[in-house]
């Protein structure tokens, strides 16, 4: 305890020494600044990888797979994808025989789903949205272990104009893809 003389500093009452009143002074500085250490402590500066994919530090990304009966979207989806990676610039794209890993992409589903359809007429659809499934593996170049696998999705919408569907979807295609390759970019990322 201390006894106070006329506002000044507290002076140490009996049985507390100089020395208990400094260490005090010296202490709680320390301990203010603990948790500001601690928090610094636990963040980390650079790029950070999910566990998977430690130590990838490029990727190569060929033409996607197409297993639906769309035509000719393999390419569009391959360079969709790699503008995406190459923007973040988590990964260094490189071709197939120089990179670390290899990302192989199937394209799996393109459909399109009513999502507004006229309050006159029920037949008719005045939006769509088109929605891209993609199932994904990461190769190790050198062993050809599966680093990581999973799907990745994207959609966008689309009013139904004078064309019904052709050129409006056409049009929708490449910000779906779009959609799509940030989702990819994400789990490879951040792992989710």
């Amino acid at each position: 305890m201390y006894a106070y003389e006329h506002g000044t500093q507290p002076l140490p009452l009996q049985g507390e020494g100089i020395a208990a009143v400094l260490s005090r002074k010296r202490i709680f500085p320390i301990l203010l600044s603990l948790p500001v250490a601690m928090s610094v402590g636990c963040y980390r500066l650079g790029k950070i990888y999910p566990s998977s994919m430690r130590g990838i530090q490029t990727l190569a990304i060929p033409v996607f797979q197409n297993v639906t009966l769309v035509p000719r979207v393999e390419a569009l989806l391959a360079d969709v994808a790699t503008r995406v990676f190459q923007a973040d610039g988590t990964y260094e794209i490189l071709d197939k025989g120089k990179a670390d890993a290899v990302l192989e992409c199937k394209l799996i589903d393109i459909s399109r789903v009513a999502v507004l359809i006229s309050p006159t007429d029920w037949g008719v659809t005045k939006k769509f949205q088109l929605r891209i499934l993609v199932t994904y593996r990461v190769l190790d170049r050198i062993t050809g272990k599966i680093l990581q696998q999973g799907t990745a999705a994207g959609a966008a919408s689309y009013f139904v104009g004078a064309d019904p569907i052709s050129q409006e979807e056409r049009q929708t295609l490449p910000v779906a893809a779009r959609f799509m390759a940030d989702a990819l970019l994400s789990q490879l990322t951040e792992g989710w």
